[in-house]
């Protein structure tokens, strides 16, 4: 019997969709992973977030996460600093440049999101996000 490997067609999109979001977030500097980083310290509003936070919202190693700050601060787009209280602890923040980068940015990456669900009604993307998170909490379990 021949069964359809979901896990395998949900890869196979999100592979698609970070070629596709690569090719597009070129043209700012960016790759998608450094992107998904500077927006999530941009949604922060404004207060230092640090490389532990970061770790723990993406599921990423700490060398990982390092190695992403460190390449956006050699483009300027954050300040990664000392914790003033606990000197162990790095804090990262957009720089002028990083937060006019995430705005030009966010336009091109909506597109892409886009076009993920294009050809359905809205009743179909929010089903189709509903059945989504179902499925990452039953692997999440």
């Amino acid at each position: 019997m021949k069964e359809k490997d979901i896990g395998m067609l949900i890869k196979q999109l999100y592979d698609a969709k970070v070629k596709r979001a690569n090719e597009q977030l070129k043209e700012f500097g960016i790759t998608f992973s450094q992107f998904r980083l500077m927006i999530y310290v941009r949604e922060c509003g404004g207060k230092k977030v640090s490389l532990k936070e970061i770790e723990r919202r993406f599921c990423l190693t700490q060398q990982t996460v390092a190695g992403i700050i460190k390449r956006l601060e050699d483009k300027g787009f954050v300040l990664a600093c000392e914790d003033e209280v606990d000197k162990r602890v790095k804090n990262v923040s957009l720089t002028a440049k990083g937060e006019e980068s995430c705005k030009n940015a966010i336009d091109c990456y909506q597109k892409s999101q886009h076009l993920l669900t294009r050809g359905l009604s809205q009743s179909e993307q929010q089903e189709l996000y509903r059945l989504l998170t179902i499925v990452l909490e039953n692997v999440n379990l």
